[in-house]
């Protein structure tokens, strides 16, 4: 029952542009923590759940779900992809100190996982950048470069040019002071 529940609910959770299929997903994966003793149906019960809400843009429900998948230690199916979209719920609900905090946690602990990690060097990029503090923006990214600069990624490959812009951006300012 575990198994048949989950993956029907992962079907419709693909299903974007299907209201009512999202629905039922997301009732299944519900169903599936109420019903389901089984840790790994737990896992991708509470997985589903945060995902769902979080591209539906419901950020302070999502966090509920990362936090309890953050609490749970053992789960590990998703780590860094939990650590980020509990970041960006956390940035997203306007708790920018502490979507900081989330977000460098992500690039720190899950670098090897690219498409997690990358997007966090961004973000935090990002939030200095808008704070006003560049340089603090272009050093995140030069450590991100140091250390993920040899791969072939599109967080990188954006980075790069990110880098180079901003860079030229804060020569540019600094010359004309």
């Amino acid at each position: 029952l575990g198994l048949a529940l989950i993956e029907r609910a992962k079907i419709d959770a693909a299903k974007k542009d299907d209201p009512a299929a999202r629905s039922s997903a997301m009732n299944d994966f519900r169903r599936a923590l109420i019903e389901i003793t089984e840790e790994q149906f737990q896992e991708e019960a509470v997985l589903g759940m945060g995902r769902l809400l979080s591209e539906d843009g419901k950020f302070e429900e999502a966090l509920v779900h990362w936090e309890t998948y953050l609490d749970h230690r053992s789960w590990n199916k998703a780590r860094a992809e939990v650590n980020f979209r509990y970041a960006e719920c956390l940035d997203r609900a306007g708790r920018t100190k502490e979507a900081l905090k989330a977000y460098v946690g992500t690039y720190v602990n899950y670098a090897g996982h690219l498409d997690w990690s990358a997007r966090a060097y961004l973000r935090v990029a990002v939030l200095l950048k808008e704070s006003g503090r560049e340089l603090d923006a272009l050093k995140v990214l030069q450590d991100m470069l140091k250390r993920m600069g040899h791969h072939k990624h599109p967080g990188v490959d954006l980075a790069k040019k990110t880098f180079l812009k901003w860079r030229d951006e804060y020569a540019a300012a600094a010359t004309s002071k």
